[in-house]
């Protein structure tokens, strides 16, 4: 290996009247060019194996906090008890039960300021993530139908783009609703639609959007 390099006896007497460098780079380069086309194969299933290997950490360290939910063969199913955020520490974690059928069906988050809504859609899009990945949930029960997820959560304006917060959630809503047309078995999370417009324009695209 290139490490024996590193010692001054193999540099001083061995390295130059063998060429053990200029061998081993040759032995690299043959190797490369036999192996190189799996590599990617390789590479693909180790970070398979590093999705697995963290889903199997996470639910060793929660394990009292945590279930593995139960995938249905249902039109649209997701029946969740004391679901909580998977990333919010257990001693300050809120946890809600959850249930929505049927498709199509809209359910609204209502509340205060700092109530919690926006972290409640996060909380159902975590950790339907997790259960569409065989990972476990932060919930005592789950049951779900496995479908697309679709988002328009955190909006970002961008003066490079010439894009302002209002356009930018118009292409969201755009880009949502064609793929919805092709994949009717999905399930959209919206945080505070429309925002970035009046309350007027706000309340008539919201309906309009539904």
């Amino acid at each position: 290996t290139f490490d024996n390099c590193y010692s001054m006896p193999f540099l001083a007497l061995i390295n130059p009247l063998f060429q053990f460098e200029l061998i081993t780079l040759l032995q690299l380069h043959n190797w490369k060019r036999k192996n190189g086309v799996a590599s990617n194969e390789w590479l693909t299933t180790i970070t398979h194996f590093d999705e697995l290997l963290s889903f199997a950490t996470y639910a060793f360290n929660n394990q009292q906090y945590t279930c593995l939910p139960t995938p249905i063969n249902s039109p649209f199913t997701i029946d969740a008890t004391q679901i909580g955020h998977p990333l919010i520490a257990p001693q300050s974690r809120v946890l809600n039960s959850f249930n929505m059928k049927s498709n199509p069906s809209v359910l609204i988050v209502t509340g205060a300021n700092m109530a919690g809504k926006s972290t409640f859609i996060r909380t159902i899009a975590s950790n339907l993530i997790l259960a569409m990945n065989g990972a476990p949930v932060v919930a005592t029960k789950m049951n779900f139908s496995p479908v697309e997820i679709l988002s328009s959560i955190k909006i970002q304006d961008s003066q490079k783009d010439n894009k302002s917060y209002f356009y930018a959630e118009l292409v969201g809503m755009k880009n949502i609703i064609e793929r919805v047309k092709t994949n009717p078995k999905s399930i959209v999370f919206l945080d505070e639609m429309l925002r970035g417009t009046n309350s007027n324009d706000k309340q008539k695209g919201s309906f309009g959007f539904i």
